[in-house]
Order: C-alpha cells, then sequence, then structure tokens
C-alpha cells in the first residue's frame, strides 16, 4: 500500500499540469451537479407553490382525449365541455360555489412585415 502511494505522489509531482487539470475536472463536475441539484429543487418547489396559489378548492377540468376504451367510443376520442355542461354541473352539485368557462385561443397578426402571436382568454365576469 506503501509503495502505491509513494508511486501516485511521484507521479503527481512530475505531472504537475496533468494533475491540476483532473483536479480542475474533479471540481467542475462536481459543482456542476450540485448546481444542477439544487436547481432541479428549486424548479421543483416553484411549481408545488404555483399550483399551491390556486387554492385547496380549486379544481380545474380540461378536455381533451380519452386514453382508454368506454361506454363504446375507442380510445383517443375527443373530448369537449360545453355552456350546457357547466350549467349541468353548477345545478346538479351544490359543492361548487362558482364556476366558470374559459376559452383560449392561439393567433398571429400581419402588419407590413412584423408578425405578433398572441393568445386571446376569455372568461365570464364570475371569475376573480
Amino acid at each position: 500500500m506503501r509503495d502505491i502511494l509513494r508511486e501516485s505522489w511521484t507521479a503527481m509531482k512530475y505531472n504537475r499540469r496533468r494533475t491540476a487539470l483532473t483536479m480542475l475536472g474533479m471540481a467542475w463536475g462536481i459543482a456542476t451537479v450540485v448546481l444542477l441539484l439544487a436547481y432541479g429543487n428549486g424548479f421543483a418547489q416553484a411549481c408545488a407553490n404555483i399550483f399551491a396559489s390556486f387554492g385547496t378548492k380549486t379544481m380545474i377540468l380540461v378536455p381533451g382525449r380519452t386514453s382508454m376504451q368506454a361506454g363504446g367510443e375507442k380510445a383517443g376520442a375527443r373530448l369537449r365541455f360545453t355552456l350546457e355542461d357547466v350549467e349541468l354541473l353548477s345545478t346538479n352539485v351544490p359543492q361548487i360555489s362558482r364556476i366558470t368557462p374559459e376559452a383560449y385561443k392561439e393567433g398571429s397578426v400581419q402588419y407590413d412585415t412584423r408578425t405578433f402571436s398572441f393568445t386571446v382568454i376569455g372568461d365570464y365576469p364570475n371569475v376573480s
């Protein structure tokens, strides 16, 4: 064991540049891993804070596609919400204190040689 340590020390002593670059690379790698872990934890905490700001009594329903076959419909069938669905939920679920539909539409406007992209969000007035 002593011979191995002596040989390693001699190699590091005579190859100072390689030793310094190796140590720098190891330090850089460790710092990068620590930084990425901290960034990931911070991002996860920020996402948790954003969702917590919605409140504990908030529920968001988003239309999409079915993932499984059900009720005679194939998997991947498109689901849409209508104003009748909103009214049906409002009248038949007494635990709902407020309900409102939202509509999103993305588009672009071109003027002269410039093009602007935008998103329009439509809500009913009872959104607070």
